[in-house]
């Protein structure tokens, strides 16, 4: 696929030719000329597409970010419940990507933790994402991609190509200046997530040019349901000492791994033919969820998986609260990105977007929003979660004799597929 800086340089060089030729025209008769010289034409390389090596390392760089971002959003609401889907901030990040260049291509690579990963390369395995989305086998993960546009502004026919090729984007044109273009993406939003994010927008600035979005949906259900007659009420003791009532959800599991770690204790729940499965990390006494969140990381996860992988099943009792955790009203995740080293495409001055508008002058991105829900009963799982980014011009205590997992006090969750090892959701349950 040609860049524009491609294209640039093509008609640069038959600008050239078509010079020489001229100056060879008008040469005197009287003058004995050189032999014409043939010019080829340049020879353009086609960006390489997805290799293995970029996949594992897209792959690797997705989980690795995943706990960049909880951790700074965790750390910026201690003792808060929060729940975010990486994976769905990280597919609006690629999709930006595309149209990026410069530092700004460089930073968002290097935060995703993509490496040298080309820029097809990065399209191709978020493609081949989408092609894996699962809906059967009592497990359900969708994904969809739009991209709105303000009427008046043309959007570059090979970024528009990108979007709909590999995200299977829609395209949208919308009156920015109207209100009705918010509820529009709104709408959009609360029909890709199951009705869980029903609002992802507040308002449209009059500069916006276009908007990058995102929407995730997870449903499952357990491959051992709890007995909704055993759920019983008990004390959830929180992190500052509070003891409050929780309904506890109680199960006697044959197919649950768990492995003990320095800091806490873990447990992997599968769901409904065993492709998706909730990994709960609880604090062992001493210890809190901001300790756990410091050891996070994508060799510690990995070889988490691996030890519960090679984990037999143990009959284990799982006391487990049911929980939801909501949406935050305030979803802009902008401060928490550039922290991660994304900054030069939250400024015009500095931002570098030459393949996303036709008219791709003083584009960056002024805001990126996420929001995300969980809801955790005896029959299973739902998650949702959406990320927008606006592209702007700037102008219970009892004893058993077998293996125990009570969830009575703050812990760790995480939803991943076994399948390609992505983190599709990550959170803390503070009660």
């Amino acid at each position: 696929m040609k860049t524009m800086k491609d294209i640039r340089c093509s008609v640069a060089l038959v600008g050239m030719m078509c010079l020489t030729g001229g100056l060879v025209a008008c040469s005197s008769n009287d003058e004995v000329n050189e032999p014409e010289t043939v010019v080829e034409p340049p020879i353009v390389e086609e960006e390489q597409g997805l290799t293995a090596e970029m996949e594992e390392a897209i792959n690797s760089g997705i989980n690795g970010f995943s706990f960049n971002l909880f951790r700074v959003m965790a750390n910026n609401s201690p003792r808060t419940s929060i729940v975010v889907s990486p994976y769905s901030v990280a597919s609006v990040l690629a999709m930006l990507n595309d149209g990026a260049d410069g530092a700004t291509r460089k930073e968002l690579l290097e935060a995703l933790g993509f490496g040298s990963s080309t820029t097809r390369g990065v399209n191709e395995f978020f493609q081949k994402q989408l092609a894996a989305t699962a809906d059967g086998d009592g497990a359900r993960l969708q994904t969809a991609n739009a991209l709105f546009v303000n009427q008046g502004q043309e959007l570059a026919k090979t970024y528009t190509a990108d979007m709909t090729a590999y995200y299977d984007a829609m395209v949208e044109a919308l009156d920015f200046s109207s209100p009705a273009s918010v509820s529009r993406i709104n709408g959009w939003c609360k029909e890709k997530t199951k009705g869980m994010i029903p609002e992802i927008i507040n308002v449209l600035s009059p500069q916006t040019q276009a908007v990058v979005a995102n929407a995730i949906c997870f449903g499952a259900k357990w491959a051992e349901p709890f007995d909704k007659r055993d759920t019983q009420p008990g004390m959830f003791t929180t992190e500052d000492g509070k003891s409050i009532q929780a309904d506890f959800m109680a199960l006697g599991s044959t197919k649950g791994r768990t492995v003990s770690a320095d800091t806490y204790d873990a447990l992997r729940m599968d769901y409904a033919g065993e492709r998706f499965a909730m990994t709960i990390l609880l604090p062992k006494e001493g210890y809190d969820v901001s300790h756990v969140v410091g050891t996070l990381s994508t060799e510690s996860w990995t070889e988490l998986c691996r030890q519960l992988d090679a984990q037999e099943p143990w009959f284990t009792f799982v006391s487990l609260p049911r929980f939801t955790v909501e949406p935050r009203e305030e979803g802009d995740i902008s401060g928490v990105l550039k922290s991660l080293g994304i900054k030069s495409m939250f400024s015009a001055a500095t931002a570098e977007f030459p393949q996303i508008l036709a008219d791709a002058s003083l584009l960056y991105v002024s805001k990126v929003e996420h929001k995300a829900k969980i809801v955790v009963t005896e029959d299973g799982t739902e998650a949702a979660a959406a990320t927008v980014s606006e592209i702007t011009n700037g102008s219970p205590g009892h004893d058993y004799p077998y293996p125990t997992f009570i969830a009575n006090h703050p812990f760790l969750f995480f939803i991943s597929d076994r399948q390609t090892g992505c983190i599709c959701f990550v959170g803390a349950y503070h009660g």
